[in-house]
């Protein structure tokens, strides 16, 4: 397999405004679209959300990795079996 590209991935800013942009239109009352705003600021907040902790963890991976999803379709060829073999798309198969 060639080593793909390296994927440049957005910022948790990026990631979270386009979540936002996406599921607020599909939120019926400004209730449900505050709670889904504070939810998402309490998720990037540096002193308690889990955000900055996760975006740094992923960070760190993909500084370890030539390409992360190279390294899951690896991991998903050499672990496959002959029942999980269909599943997958023909581009996959050897």
């Amino acid at each position: 397999m060639t080593c793909l590209a390296r994927h440049l991935f957005d910022t948790q800013e990026a990631l979270c405004a386009k979540y936002l942009d996406t599921v607020l239109p599909l939120l019926d009352t400004e209730e449900e679209k505050a709670h889904t705003q504070a939810v998402v600021a309490a998720f990037m907040d540096p002193a308690k959300g889990d955000g900055p902790k996760l975006q740094a963890l992923l960070e760190e991976y993909d500084n370890e990795q030539d390409n992360y999803v190279e390294h899951f379709v690896r991991l998903l060829l050499e672990t496959r079996t002959s029942s999980s073999q269909l599943l997958l798309p023909d581009s996959f198969q050897i």
